[in-house]
């Protein structure tokens, strides 16, 4: 997934902005187009001081939109929320943590906050990722997640529930109570076709029990699982 990013920047595969979310969310490129990869950096997670749309105004590592997930941690959770969700059971899209500069991303000046000084993740576990043909060096490296982006239909909130395969569901239902999931809604499960002839939303490794399913479920967005403490 990184290499196909790197080799997407050397092709001048300018990454795209996302405008739904409170955060800084981008869409990254392969050579060919594609989306390939998301990126959300932590100093613009919703409060965080670079948030580029608004939601700001808390210093990094204070409570956050919820109290119990502090500013700048959600990206740590999604990579978790990866690592957790052993085997891929519950299908969360391959996520690791990475350290990237681009104009696209959002810099305040006037906080002058360099993202490099989170340390919720150890330097051993980051890997950077530089657009070095598009001379963003002196730009400051954000730490963030890297997640492969996954090709789908829609999401819940467009397709009746009745289309769903009750294993997907059991499965993702599992996977937030294992990780005190507290933002599980329609718009964060993803709906993949299941075609028969194996194409690009094809049957997943393992496949199904039931191989009349129709649609498969994707869990993402993991940011506000594994709190410091349950709300009441």
């Amino acid at each position: 997934m990184m290499r196909s990013v790197v080799r997407g920047l050397k092709a001048y595969q300018e990454p795209e902005a996302a405008t739904e979310g409170l955060g800084g969310t981008y869409f990254f490129k392969s050579e060919t187009g594609g989306k390939i990869a998301i990126m959300k950096p932590c100093d613009e997670e919703p409060m965080a001081p670079n948030n580029p749309k608004g939601f700001c105004g808390r210093k990094l590592g204070e409570p956050g939109l919820k109290p119990t997930v502090r500013v700048g941690e959600a990206a740590s959770r999604e990579v978790a929320a990866y690592l957790l969700d052993h085997k891929g059971v519950a299908g969360v899209p391959h996520t690791v943590m990475v350290r990237m500069a681009h104009p696209i991303f959002h810099y305040d000046s006037n906080t002058g906050v360099a993202i490099g000084e989170v340390d919720s993740v150890d330097d051993a576990n980051r890997e950077d990722l530089l657009a070095g043909d598009h001379g963003d060096s002196e730009l400051p490296l954000k730490l963030g997640s890297l997640q492969s982006f996954v090709r789908h239909e829609c999401d819940t909130t467009e397709m009746g529930p009745k289309l769903f395969n009750k294993k997907d569901i059991h499965r993702i239902g599992i996977l937030d109570i294992r990780l005190f999931n507290t933002d599980r809604h329609s718009g964060n499960i993803l709906v993949q076709k299941v075609l028969p002839d194996g194409g690009v939303f094809s049957i997943p490794a393992g496949g199904f029990r039931n191989q009349s399913a129709q649609y498969r479920l994707v869990p993402i967005d993991h940011g506000f699982a594994l709190p410091e403490g349950l709300e009441p």
